[in-house]
């Protein structure tokens, strides 16, 4: 609604006046995905979310392979989050310095300028890329066959090279290194309840709000979920509620 909020009308228009300018020849979604999305550092609008297509995606998550580890935001450093290979070559937790021959601070300041915003707040735009890095890696960067990885252990400098995977190999693999986590019949909830020791607090989960994802995600439906909740802390009457909304995405 506020095209001009956050840059002038000057900026603005030479931002997409340069755009324009640089498309000389029709261009694939892959090449032209990286030109548009920088529009939204400039914009900063939070619901201005800009997609590949579904046909390019799942294209890509059935055909094309990826970085198989999941990779983790601290400030500009990036970090091994979890291995979802049948090796674990790094450790979990290790600082990259570099992923194929990128650092990991030019890496995270193009994805980061690609991605949405709201206002000048980036911690909307920190959360999508903890989350999903490896899909918002490959609109930018693509799908290498190796990802070589470059980092520091005991004070030397390493380097090893990875061999992407399929996503099929990447959730296998996940699954097996980490059965706690990921092991299929650990029954997730979207809405869920939890007392301290004492139950002095209640802890009050809600993943999502949106009816389709949690009837399809967690087999859940929100009023039949949430009102025996209510009344069972009503019963309980801990001293403290907590409502965790984490990575809660809003909805309905």
């Amino acid at each position: 609604p506020n095209l001009y909020l956050y840059a002038s009308k000057e900026r603005v228009d030479s931002f997409f006046d340069s755009l324009y300018q640089s498309i000389s020849q029709p261009m694939s979604e892959e090449v032209f995905y990286p030109k548009i999305t920088l529009t939204s550092q400039l914009i900063k609008d939070g619901h201005t979310l800009i997609l590949p297509s579904d046909a390019f995606v799942a294209r890509h998550n059935s055909q094309s392979k990826f970085l198989p580890l999941q990779i983790g935001l601290n400030g500009n450093q990036l970090y091994v989050k979890i291995n979802c290979t049948s090796s674990i070559q790094i450790e979990d937790g290790t600082i990259i310095n570099s992923i194929n021959g990128e650092t990991s601070k030019d890496i995270t300041e193009a994805l980061t300028a690609r991605q949405v915003r709201d206002g000048n707040n980036l911690s909307y735009s920190k959360w999508i890329l903890n989350t999903y890095f490896r899909e918002y890696y490959s609109y930018t960067f693509g799908h290498p066959d190796a990802f070589e990885i470059s980092f520091e252990k005991n004070g030397l400098a390493q380097t090893v090279s990875i061999p992407a995977l399929i996503k099929d190999s990447i959730y296998y693999y996940r699954q097996k290194n980490y059965p706690a986590v990921y092991a299929d019949t650990i029954q997730k909830k979207g809405i869920d309840v939890r007392y301290n020791k004492n139950k002095n607090t209640a802890i009050l989960t809600i993943k999502d709000f949106h009816s389709e994802v949690l009837k399809r995600d967690y087999h859940q439906n929100f009023t039949k979920e949430i009102k025996p909740i209510f009344e069972e802390i009503f019963s309980v009457k801990p001293a403290n509620l907590v409502i965790d909304l984490r990575d809660n995405q809003g909805g309905d």
